[in-house]
């Protein structure tokens, strides 16, 4: 029923669940109802409450270390990821310096490439020169004189 629901958030009311409900019967059962054992029984619900508020403190306590425990975890995690993460940076600009070098050293073995085909070539047309250029001895020997 919504409006009951309505109703219960306006009131602030709960109703208790079946487990509360046969845990409260239990509890009353263990003591006279009557309203001379009011006292006895209000001081069994202290009790009660005194030792179920004990174990709430434990828990959070135990809750809180865990917690702290955890917040350490983290804070190492993070140190060893941004140590991590430096190595990481520290490789990449190795591996970029070896890349530029290997595009220089490209770049110097096409040049040394041109340099052996033009030196090839400058040799070939030297021979075919010479070739050309040869005088008989007769030749030669009018020119020294």
């Amino acid at each position: 029923d919504p409006q009951g629901k309505e109703d219960e958030a306006d009131t602030g009311y709960q109703a208790i669940s079946d487990k509360e409900t046969t845990d409260l019967r239990a509890l009353m059962s263990g003591c006279d109802t009557a309203v001379t054992a009011a006292d006895q029984f209000a001081d069994r619900l202290t009790a009660e409450l005194s030792v179920l508020d004990g174990d709430n403190i434990h828990s959070m306590m135990a809750s809180e270390e865990a917690v702290d425990n955890l917040m350490d975890l983290l804070t190492t995690s993070i140190n060893e990821v941004e140590l991590l993460e430096s190595r990481l940076n520290q490789y990449d600009d190795l591996l970029e310096h070896i890349r530029d070098s290997m595009e220089k050293m490209e770049g110097k073995t096409e040049s040394l490439e041109t340099v052996n085909d033009n030196n090839s070539k400058l040799l070939i047309e030297l021979d075919t020169l010479v070739l050309e250029l040869q005088i008989s001895y007769e030749h030669q020997c009018c020119c020294k004189s």
